[in-house]
C-alpha cells in the first residue's frame, strides 16, 4: 500500500512539473516578432554593417591621431612648391575619407533594412500562400470524396472520376510547393536574424507607409527633392569638392598631380555626372511614384471587391442553411475572401518596398 502511494505521489509531482514546462513551452510556441523586432535583431548581427563600423573607428583614430599641426591654412593660389600644402592636404584627406566611411556606413544600414523587409514580407506572402493551397487541397479533398462516391454508384463516367482525382492530386502538390517556398522564406530571414533554419515563430504584418493615405503631387515634389539632396548626390557632390580641391590648390611642381587643364576636365566631367544622375533619381522616383499611386488604385478597387464579396459570402451562408446550395459552394466563397486578403498582404508589402525606396534611393544602387 505505501508502494502505491508513493507511486501515486511520485506521478502527482510529475505531472505538476510537467505543467509550468509545457506553458512555458507554448508560450515560446506563440512568440511573435514584428518587422521592428526582426531589423533591430538583423541590424545588430549584420556583419556587414559590424565591418563598415569597425572601417569607421579605424579611419577615425588615424585622423585623430594625426595631429597635424597646421601653422596656416592655405589659401586659393598657386603653389610653385608641395610644402606648404603638404599637411592641409594630408587633414584634408583624412577627413574626407572619415566622411566617405561614414556615409558608407549609412548605405550599409539602409540595404539591409531594406533586405530585411523585403524577406519579412516574402515570409508573410508565403504564409498566406500555404493558407490558400490548405482550402484548396481541403476543397478538392472533400469534392475527391463526393465523387468517389458518385462513381462507385454509377452516376459519373470514369473520365469525371479520374479528373477529379487529378485535380485532388495537383492541389496536394501544390500544398506541398508551398510549404516549401514557407520553409526556405523563413529560413532567408532566419539566416538574417540568427536563428537556426529550422526555427519557426510567427510574424504579424506591420507597415511602412500608410497605403490609405492617398499620394499627390506635393508627395512627388517632396520625394524628388529628397533624391536630388540625398546620399547618393552627397557622395559625387564630395569627390567634386575634391578635383576642385586640387584644382584651386594646384601645385606645379608636385610631379603626382595631373595637369591642370586636366583637373579642369575632370571637374566639368562630375558636374556633368552629377547633374546627369540628379535627373535619373527625378525620372526614377516619377516612375516609382506612379507605380505606387496604381498599388494604391489596386488596393481600393480590391477593397470594393472584398466587400461585394463579403456579402455573397453572407448570403451563401444562408442559403446553406435553407439547403439551397452545397457545403462545397460555401467553402469556394470562403477560399475567394482568403485569396482577397492574401492579395491585401501583397499589395500593402508592395506598396512599403515602393515607398522605402522612394526615401531611400541608394538602395537600389548597391
Amino acid at each position: 500500500m505505501k508502494n502505491k502511494l508513493k507511486t501515486l505521489i511520485t506521478i502527482v509531482l510529475i505531472l505538476s512539473l510537467a505543467i509550468p514546462f509545457s506553458a512555458v513551452a507554448a508560450e515560446e510556441e506563440e512568440k511573435v516578432y514584428t518587422l521592428e523586432e526582426v531589423i533591430e535583431r538583423g541590424l545588430d548581427r549584420s556583419l556587414r554593417i559590424k565591418s563598415t563600423e569597425y572601417d569607421l573607428d579605424s579611419v577615425e583614430i588615424v585622423r585623430d591621431k594625426a595631429n597635424i599641426n597646421l601653422t596656416f591654412i592655405p589659401t586659393e593660389q598657386f603653389f610653385t612648391t608641395p610644402g606648404p600644402m603638404i599637411a592641409y592636404r594630408q587633414k584634408r584627406a583624412l577627413d574626407r575619407a572619415y566622411e566617405s566611411t561614414r556615409d558608407t556606413l549609412e548605405m550599409e544600414i539602409d540595404s539591409v533594412r531594406f533586405d530585411l523587409i523585403k524577406k519579412y514580407q516574402a515570409l508573410l506572402e508565403a504564409i498566406q500562400d500555404v493558407q490558400q493551397a490548405e482550402k484548396e487541397r481541403h476543397i478538392q479533398d472533400v469534392l475527391y470524396n463526393i465523387s468517389t462516391m458518385r462513381s462507385r454508384l454509377g452516376l459519373i463516367s470514369d473520365i469525371e472520376a479520374t479528373s477529379s482525382s487529378q485535380l485532388f492530386e495537383m492541389a496536394r502538390s501544390n500544398l506541398r510547393a508551398k510549404q516549401n517556398e514557407l520553409d526556405k522564406a523563413y529560413q532567408n530571414l532566419n539566416a538574417l536574424i540568427g536563428f537556426e533554419p529550422e526555427e519557426r515563430y510567427q510574424i504579424e504584418e506591420s507597415t511602412f507607409a500608410d497605403i490609405s493615405q492617398e499620394l499627390t503631387d506635393s508627395d512627388l515634389i517632396r520625394l524628388k527633392s529628397l533624391g536630388r539632396e540625398g546620399l547618393l548626390i552627397r557622395i559625387l557632390d564630395r569627390g567634386l569638392e575634391q578635383t576642385e580641391f586640387e584644382y584651386n590648390f594646384y601645385v606645379f611642381n608636385d610631379p603626382s598631380s595631373k595637369p591642370l587643364e586636366a583637373i579642369e576636365k575632370d571637374i566639368k566631367s562630375e558636374e556633368a555626372n552629377i547633374e546627369s544622375t540628379k535627373r535619373s533619381l527625378e525620372e526614377a522616383t516619377r516612375n516609382l511614384f506612379f507605380n505606387a499611386q496604381q498599388i494604391q488604385k489596386n488596393y481600393n478597387d480590391l477593397q470594393m471587391k472584398h466587400s461585394t464579396d463579403q456579402l455573397l459570402h453572407r448570403i451563401k451562408q444562408i442559403q446553406l442553411d435553407l439547403g439551397m446550395i452545397t457545403k462545397t459552394e460555401l467553402m469556394q466563397s470562403e477560399k475567394t475572401l482568403l485569396e482577397n486578403e492574401a492579395n491585401f498582404v501583397s499589395l500593402r508589402n508592395a506598396f512599403n518596398e515602393i515607398m522605402f525606396m522612394l526615401h531611400y534611393p541608394h538602395v537600389t544602387s548597391r
